[in-house]
């Protein structure tokens, strides 16, 4: 079963369990299965629907029974809200939440009022915007020196051998690609996984990348443990990362490793940040805004941007680039 299938399989089994617990109602439901047509990553279509449940709960608390009584003041009080605790006292919650919630919530309604669902004949956020994200971030990627001494922990942190060689794949693959971890999670056997990988990213594009040699060599001895780790367990897979009981490694079984191979470097490193490492990495060799934008199969240049706010800007250089222009 691919990746993606995996994933969705225990996603929908997950939701279940939430629909039953908060009694959600049907058009919640279809939201959620919705999305998973569109394509969307199962992380954001699950965060999604929390908030649009969320919503329903502080609606129906404010004596709203239909999504079409819903009018903009009363997105604006609802955003309001997420402020205060259940108390009423305030509580600090930053810019990128309150956005992130937005988002969902435009997204919710925009299903709402398609011509196919039309529940809502009139969207109430059609004409709102997106929250400012004011909040004061830089985002954490690692330099040349903090690369190799993540490497060097595998040798350091982890006794047996055959882990080893699968675990600086993993790392590998994060680093030559930039991939997100649902995209690593997602691998599988390929004919020619020994020379390239192919990665389904969002919205189901197929990205491929060519594997340096030491890659292709750490490649070759992984497969090789791949298959005593599957004969031994009498299992059979696609997935090309897998656990020692022969099934695929969960994102979050990714996660760990990734925390502890760089548990000895003074920074919060998540995949993510790998990614984000990625992208510092090409634009500081490159100084190419563009070129990174492309690697990173963003759609704007924004989303690069964002990536890459963690570069100290050099003011003193631009300075004596304008000086001498003037002089």
């Amino acid at each position: 079963m691919e990746g993606r299938r995996e994933r969705e399989q225990k996603s929908k089994e997950k939701m279940k369990r939430l629909f039953d617990k908060k009694d959600a109602n049907q058009t919640i439901q279809d939201f959620y299965y919705d999305r998973i047509i569109e394509g969307m990553s199962f992380k954001s279509i699950e965060d999604y629907t929390k908030y649009v449940i969320r919503f329903t709960e502080w609606m129906n608390h404010e004596g709203k029974e239909e999504y079409n009584t819903i009018k903009k003041a009363d997105i604006s009080r609802f955003l309001d809200s997420l402020n205060y605790d259940k108390r009423g006292i305030p509580k600090k919650v930053s810019d990128s939440y309150h956005a992130v919630v937005f988002t969902a919530l435009k997204n919710f309604f925009n299903y709402l009022a398609d011509e196919d669902v039309k529940i809502i004949e009139r969207n109430p956020m059609e004409n709102m915007r997106r929250p400012k994200v004011r909040d004061e971030t830089k985002q954490v990627y690692l330099t040349k020196s903090e690369i190799h001494k993540m490497f060097n922990n595998i040798s350091e942190m982890t006794k047996n051998p055959d882990t080893r060689v699968r675990d600086e794949l993993i790392l590998r693959i994060f680093l030559i690609s930039g991939a997100r971890v649902s995209a690593v999670d997602d691998l599988n056997i390929t004919n020619d996984i020994n020379e390239e990988i192919v990665f389904l990213d969002k919205g189901g594009k197929r990205s491929r990348y060519q594997l340096d040699q030491i890659t292709k060599g750490t490649m070759k001895k992984w497969l090789q443990i791949r298959k005593e780790w599957l004969d031994k367990e009498g299992k059979n897979t696609e997935a090309l990362i897998i656990n020692r009981k022969g099934e695929r490694l969960s994102t979050k079984g990714i996660s760990r490793l990734v925390s502890k191979y760089t548990a000895t470097i003074n920074k919060h490193v998540t995949p993510h940040k790998l990614r984000a490492t990625y992208a510092s990495q090409i634009y500081l060799k490159t100084k190419d805004p563009l070129y990174t934008q492309q690697m990173m199969h963003h759609a704007n240049l924004t989303t690069t941007q964002r990536y890459l706010s963690g570069i100290q800007r050099d003011e003193q250089k631009a300075m004596n680039i304008m000086t001498e222009l003037l002089n």
